[in-house]
């Protein structure tokens, strides 16, 4: 079995895998108290969702990000997001 200590979901709501920008109100209080951020699984490619990630991305800072599916594929085809972690 897999032991995976003290992780927290949190659940956004979303229409059928499409964020707006402004889910990031729900999620940016909840980056004080984690120790990493995971994006990607059940993320569509939308503009809205990618300006989503962007947010997300630059509000990280220092803090560890795991970035998988939906959200790899945004990166291909964004312009400077990564390169602001880099």
């Amino acid at each position: 079995s897999t032991l995976v200590p003290e992780a927290v979901l949190l659940p956004v709501a979303s229409d059928d895998g499409h964020w707006p920008v402004t889910a990031a109100d729900d999620i940016l209080p909840w980056l004080n108290t984690a120790d990493a951020l995971l994006v990607g699984p059940g993320l569509a490619v939308t503009g809205e969702t990618d300006l989503l990630l962007d947010r997300l991305l630059q509000a990280a800072g220092e803090l560890p990000v795991v970035i998988d599916a939906g959200a790899l594929t945004l990166l291909s085809q964004g312009e400077g997001i990564i390169d602001a972690r880099a």
